[in-house]
């Protein structure tokens, strides 16, 4: 009976031997633990340090008041030779240290293409970080081809108002991996440096530095791959790019509703775009060709010399204008398609000259027209435009003639369902009051609670007085109590003394004298009584 306790003695040195390993194993995998915490709490300090003081000197500006400007192109300055100089924030800017000197500090919180829920769901980080006394709201107008969903206030406080918590150690572990290990091609934004053009807006990207038609951004990659997050005053703004198939650059906002994918396209001397609205010279040339009187000597002559020398952009946008009134339309037409012939197939020329061929026939050919707009987008990725451009006529171009004409261009999938959603969208008009009355609401009520005053701003082309938006916008100033500038009625008496050309661009954009005058409404309604 002796031999199984003399069998068993062996197993304790192991079973010990087990132990002592499971402790040690325990007590560095509690170590482990420890020094990861340890480590993501000094993380979490350094993030909270970064997000109380990010800005501040921006606000710090001794004891001036800050204004902050919201809203979209308007206020980002699209049409002025120099947005940074003369969109219409740096106007008030000067006028304010003319008539107030020492008082006003103005901060441009604009971007092109946001819509009211854009926004307001950027307004409460804006509040956070700039403190102003002040909010300018100019914004509306992308409402009617967006059409948003309308927000609650509950999503409004949650948008990135305050220090956002998240687990910083495996964002830094993801973004070694990526950079160390990953490390595709195209995967960051800095494999994009050099010079770009979307429809005539020039992109230019440098090491941690972007110029976006002549506003300067810091850029540094997002933290999740193809994201890439730009800074500029009161702006933090994140996009995802990728490279499309012909090696253009593709960006669109990150998590923004319909957000529009743009392609930019290398930029080279010979390929420039026909620019949509970006040159002053290119619109001028525009404007010219409508005002001018009918010239038929003069068109034969320009197509005769566009059909052997045709990047000379000027003379289409002027050519353009002269089309545009019917003057021999077939011939510009014929030199329209066959400039088409010549020009590469990825280059932005083709988006421009599509445009012009779809205007020439919209009325004659109106598939063919829609056709000419999908193949346009197809280059440069403003989608958008060919949604807005279908309101013209709804009852011509309906959901089953554009879903014929997608299926003709040949389309893709993903392009497909881009264009019939914002399409889709367009038609639902009869919300966009509603909705961005709801919108206004909030943005009150979120100044009120940040102690800041609102003023409503009313687009400033006369054209569009009677547009749901601009109803919205004084009937909401009037219901909320807040201050108006009524910039559309101003814009309205100075036309009656001058030309339109002389404040607008092209596009119905201002230029840099209708931006002065923009500012100057506004300057009179920051200084009145109260």
């Amino acid at each position: 009976m002796a031999a199984p306790a003399s069998g068993s003695s062996p197993s304790g040195p192991r079973d010990a031997g087990r132990r002592r390993r499971g402790r040690r194993f325990g007590a560095l995998g509690l170590g482990l633990a420890l020094a990861l915490l340890a480590f993501e709490v000094c993380l979490q300090v350094v993030a909270l340090v970064n997000w109380a003081t990010a800005g501040r000197e921006s606000v710090a500006s001794g004891d001036r008041r800050t204004i902050l400007c919201v809203g979209d192109s308007f206020t980002f300055g699209l049409g002025a030779e120099q947005p940074e100089l003369n969109a219409y924030p740096a106007h008030l800017q000067r006028l304010l240290d003319d008539r107030a000197p020492d008082t006003w500090h103005v901060v441009n919180g604009g971007f092109p293409g946001r819509s009211s829920r854009d926004v307001l769901l950027e307004l409460n980080r804006q509040l956070e970080r700039f403190r102003p006394a002040l909010v300018v709201t100019l914004v509306g107008y992308n409402d009617r081809w967006k059409t948003p969903d309308a927000l609650d206030y509950r999503e409004v406080v949650a948008a990135e108002g305050g220090f956002e918590f998240r687990w910083r150690t495996w964002e830094l572990l993801r973004r070694a991996w990526r950079e160390l290990v990953v490390g595709a091609p195209g995967e960051r934004f800095g494999d994009f440096t050099g010079s770009w053009d979307c429809g005539g807006m020039p992109l230019q990207i440098e090491e941690s530095r972007l110029s976006l038609n002549g506003v300067d951004y810091r850029w540094t990659d997002g933290e999740r791959p193809g994201a890439v997050v730009l800074t500029r005053d009161a702006e933090r703004l994140v996009f995802r790019f990728r490279r499309g198939p012909t090696g253009a650059l593709l960006m669109a906002p990150a998590g923004g509703q319909n957000a529009q994918e743009l392609a930019f396209q290398p930029a080279a001397p010979d390929a420039g775009a026909l620019p949509l609205d970006s040159s002053p010279e290119y619109r001028s040339a525009f404007e010219r060709g409508l005002r001018a009187a009918p010239d038929p000597d003069w068109i034969r002559a320009t197509c005769a010399r566009l059909t052997d020398a045709p990047a000379e952009s000027t003379l289409w946008w002027e050519l353009a204008g002269r089309a545009a009134t019917g003057a021999e339309r077939e011939l510009v037409l014929a030199t329209v398609d066959a400039a088409l012939a010549k020009v590469p197939p990825a280059s932005n020329w083709r988006a421009g000259l599509f445009r012009m061929r779809g205007m020439l026939i919209a009325d004659a050919d109106p598939d063919a027209a829609l056709d000419a707009m999908l193949q346009a987008a197809a280059v440069d990725g403003h989608w958008g435009s060919v949604a807005a451009w279908t309101t013209r006529d709804p009852l011509v171009f309906t959901a089953a003639r554009l879903a014929e004409s997608a299926r003709r261009t040949g389309l893709t999938d993903d392009q497909r369902t881009t264009v019939e959603k914002l399409f889709a969208r367009s038609r639902r008009r009869s919300e966009v009051a509603e909705i961005l009355t709801h919108h206004l609401e909030l943005m009150q009520r979120l100044c009120s609670e940040r102690g800041a005053a609102l003023v409503l701003v009313t687009y400033p082309d006369p054209e569009f007085a009677a547009d749901p938006v601009q109803v919205a916008i004084r009937e909401s100033a009037a219901k909320l109590e807040v201050g108006l500038c009524d910039s559309e009625r101003h814009f309205r008496a100075l036309l009656s003394t001058g030309t339109r050309s002389r404040w607008f661009a092209a596009d119905g954009h201002c230029n840099d004298a209708g931006y002065g005058e923009l500012a100057g409404t506004i300057a009179d309604a920051v200084l009145a009584p109260r």
